[in-house]
């Protein structure tokens, strides 16, 4: 499990992540939503090292960072092999081809064979729907297409929990349809997914656990039914917000 214990994260005088104690369940596919500036992607980079901390605990599985103490780089290095972060833009490598960008990471990280690796690669490439696209080069992909790399090139790793950043947002609405049902599908094989996302029907049918972030505070930590039957106030007036942003902007 990931379990975070009074994490802080500022710039300057401006906090983004206040005194949060979180903790996330293997095997489970949990959701952090919240307005812009709540603090979500600080959160989820928190959780690959991304973004460190200034104080407070992180444990992933086995290892453990308590910030304010200081660090390794190996103890860096121990947490980040636990997690594999997917962007909201898919930052593939535009001089390898699609079966390349995959097995980088297991060869030089993992220390894969060549054959080892590929093979590897090629069932994953079939699990998001992309077996024929291998010798493709990320120019000559979709968007769509090359976050599902991303998402290859992520599992490739062999990571406990895959972190994700708003991974639909830059996509036209066929080309999210198909990375959901990829992610829908990892959810349903027990994959662990963290996901910060602003769509609330993928939210409310993917997730196990809902966290939502006001302020950089956890406000709320639990179900999706507890939280989109919610009569807290502040709940309702983001959930109506983003009921009525496609009005807004038609």
């Amino acid at each position: 499990m990931i379990n975070v214990d009074h994490l802080n994260k500022s710039y300057g005088k401006h906090t983004i992540l206040s005194d949060i104690s979180l903790t996330i369940n293997d095997n489970q596919t949990t959701v952090i939503l919240g307005s812009s500036g709540a603090g979500k992607s600080t959160l989820l980079r928190s959780f690959d090292l991304l973004d460190i901390p200034d104080s407070g605990t992180l444990t992933i599985a086995s290892e453990s960072i308590e910030f304010r103490d200081g660090y390794t780089n190996e103890q860096l290095q121990k947490i980040r092999a636990q997690t594999s972060i997917v962007f909201q833009s898919w930052n593939l490598f535009p001089h390898l081809t699609v079966l390349g960008n995959v097995i980088k990471g297991p060869i030089s990280v993992l220390k894969k064979s060549q054959s080892e690796a590929n093979r590897d690669a090629r069932a994953l490439l079939k699990q998001v729907g992309l077996e024929n696209y291998e010798n493709y080069y990320p120019v000559q992909l979709s968007g769509g297409q090359q976050q599902r790399v991303a998402i290859a090139r992520a599992l490739a790793m062999e990571p406990k929990f895959i972190l994700l950043d708003e991974p639909t947002s830059a996509l036209d609405p066929q080309s999210e349809a198909n990375v959901l049902n990829v992610l829908s599908k990892l959810s349903r094989q027990g994959q662990a997914l963290v996901i910060v996302t602003h769509n609330m029907a993928f939210a409310r049918a993917i997730a196990d656990e809902i966290v939502f972030l006001e302020a950089g505070k956890v406000s709320f930590s639990g179900s999706p039914s507890a939280f989109f039957t919610s009569k807290n106030e502040r709940i309702e007036r983001f959930l109506n917000k983003q009921t009525a942003l496609p009005l807004l902007e038609d």
